[in-house]
């Protein structure tokens, strides 16, 4: 003798579970979805905060170019001897030609 178990879901259980199936969806992918725009507000925010750093940071070195051009332009071999600077002496250099990284002393060069 061969018994069968069978469960009976009626039509209206059925449907609240489906009903509870949906809004659980529904409700994970809204979170998902507001994830996702917090996301991209965020990183656009942080783009446009550096974008303004860049902008700032160019005119700082435009300003200081500037000034480098203006202060290299009053640079003269007087100006440098009255600060006591004076031309060097070249002892040594570094030979480019078939070894490189060679050092020879000033007259013995190859």
């Amino acid at each position: 003798m061969t018994k069968a178990i069978t469960y009976f879901i009626s039509h209206k259980e059925y449907r609240i579970r489906m009903i509870h199936v949906l809004m659980s969806v529904s409700v994970v992918v809204a979170l998902l979805y507001s994830v996702s725009l917090y996301s991209v507000i965020s990183n656009t925010v942080a783009i446009q905060r550096v974008h303004g750093q860049t902008q700032s940071l160019n005119t700082l070195v435009k300003e200081l170019d500037t000034s480098y051009l203006k202060l290299s332009s009053k640079i003269t071999p007087d100006t440098l001897h009255a600060y006591g600077l004076e031309e060097g002496q070249v002892s040594f250099f570094i030979s480019r030609n078939g070894s490189i990284g060679r050092i020879a002393l000033r007259g013995n060069e190859l």
